[in-house]
């Protein structure tokens, strides 16, 4: 029976992606979607790189991506229905796109670099007693420079922290959950980021989340720190914007006491350390920003802060411009 099963799976998995039939819509989703043509356009772009990616992968990982593809649309749905008027479907486009650039193995945002990334997808719907993996990442295809290499291990030592699917110590009748997605933000020839999301659920009240973030010098092999990016007076300029970006989210989220069980120097002292510490950025081509995961700033339930800094901000305090193009080479003749 279980063979039959997991022969119908991978049949059913093999076939294309289900491509969207506004004729047909019905899902609040859908229908944003369908009602414009720049968020249609970019499901359709989306469903053709599902498709192509599924032609190259072997059964298992047809059905892993399969799985994927289900959780990230409802995904897809739970973040941007919740939104107002034209804000559902421009969040519906923006998320698409970065879905048809993760299954094309193609940074968010930057020139590219000369080496495509692949797709890497583990999953597994959990059951009582076992972890629910919901995995996704990208790796250099054909890594060759240093730093290729180097983001390729940092995704393989990350991949080795999944859990097992069965334990011995997951609580009777309990569902685990294991979620970690890392993007690349931004790559070029000269530069990749990665970008680390992280949910662990393992027993308790609830699950713990995280993000994290890796700059790498693909020439060099070298990881990039807040010194070998910035100019030393970037420091003092970026804490002082962060200060009054989170001091403007606190007055949103908690009106009546802003700084609840954190004082203001403990918010600033955290502020400092993670401006300074580039493993707290993410950058892309249009802004970098700084994360703070919950509890850094706050209770649980304030959830995560940000701070962002458009590129034209970060211009005049970088000193390796990770946003500059290389010139074009000059092919006229020499005199």
């Amino acid at each position: 029976m279980r063979a039959a099963f997991y022969l119908s799976a991978l049949v059913f998995a093999a076939a294309p992606a289900w491509a969207l039939d506004c004729a047909k819509a019905k899902a609040p989703a859908e229908l944003a979607i369908c009602g414009d043509p720049a968020a249609e356009a970019a499901d359709a772009a989306m469903t053709k790189a599902y498709d192509a990616l599924a032609l190259k992968l072997p059964p298992p990982q047809k059905t892993a991506l399969l799985i994927s593809q289900r959780r990230w649309l409802k995904r897809r749905a739970d973040v941007c229905l919740g939104r107002e008027g034209d804000r559902i479907t421009s969040c519906l486009k923006d998320e698409t796109e970065a879905r048809r650039a993760f299954l094309s193995g193609e940074p968010l945002s930057g020139p590219a670099p000369a080496q495509t990334f692949l797709p890497v997808l583990i999953q597994h719907v959990g059951k009582p007693n076992q972890y629910d993996l919901d995995v996704t990442a990208l790796k250099f295809s054909d890594p060759n420079l240093p730093g290729e290499k180097l983001f390729n291990a940092k995704i393989d030592a990350l991949l080795k922290e999944v859990p097992k699917i069965d334990q011995s110590d997951i609580r009777q009748n309990m569902v685990y959950s294991y979620v970690l997605d890392v993007s690349a933000p931004f790559a070029s020839a000269k530069f990749a980021f990665g970008h680390i999301e992280l949910y662990d659920f393992s027993g308790g009240a609830h699950g713990n989340s995280s993000t994290s973030n890796f700059a790498i010098d693909l020439q060099s092999g070298k990881e990039l720190s807040f010194s070998d990016l910035f100019e030393p007076a970037a420091r003092q300029k970026f804490v002082a914007s962060c200060l009054e970006q989170i001091k403007q989210q606190k007055h949103e989220k908690m009106p009546d006491d802003p700084y609840g069980v954190i004082s203001a120097e403990e918010q600033k002292k955290t502020i400092e350390d993670s401006i300074k510490d580039l493993t707290r950025w993410s950058f892309s081509a249009d802004k970098a920003e700084v994360t703070f995961d919950p509890y850094a700033l706050g209770a649980y339930f304030e959830g995560s802060y940000a701070c962002d800094f458009p590129a034209a901000d970060l211009r005049p305090y970088l000193k390796l411009d990770y946003l500059a193009q290389e010139a074009p080479q000059d092919s006229s003749p020499s005199k």
